[in-house]
């Protein structure tokens, strides 16, 4: 997509060629943004036959209350959450008693797909 206007800089009014993005396949669900993170011709169909990872729990919550969730503001960077998000072994562990999660419950994890 093409940005019309960067209000941050010194002339508003020009943007440029820098300020241009590609354009990216998307899926809400669950009250989720999910973005398909290939620009090729066929994305649109390989993202539309994509199942997401949703478990069927979260998808009953969202339906019987699509504003259960809630936002939290933390104050790291993203190469902390980018770990904390792709670890998920750590959730038993650090997030004893929350959702049903319990220490004893972890362990090995398949990191192969099926």
């Amino acid at each position: 997509g093409g940005c019309a206007r960067v209000p941050q800089a010194q002339q508003p009014h020009a943007a440029g060629e820098r300020a241009r993005v590609g354009a990216f396949q998307t899926r809400e669900e669950a009250g989720m943004l999910w973005v398909w993170g290939d620009a090729a011709s066929t994305a649109a169909e390989a993202e539309a036959a994509l199942p997401l990872p949703l478990s069927p729990l979260l998808r009953q919550l969202c339906e019987r209350s699509p504003a259960a969730g809630f936002q939290r503001d933390l104050p790291y960077g993203y190469e902390l959450l980018g770990e904390n998000l792709l670890d998920v072994s750590h959730l038993p562990f650090s997030h004893h008693g929350v959702g049903g999660l319990a220490r004893e419950a972890g362990g090995a994890l398949r990191v192969r797909p099926p």
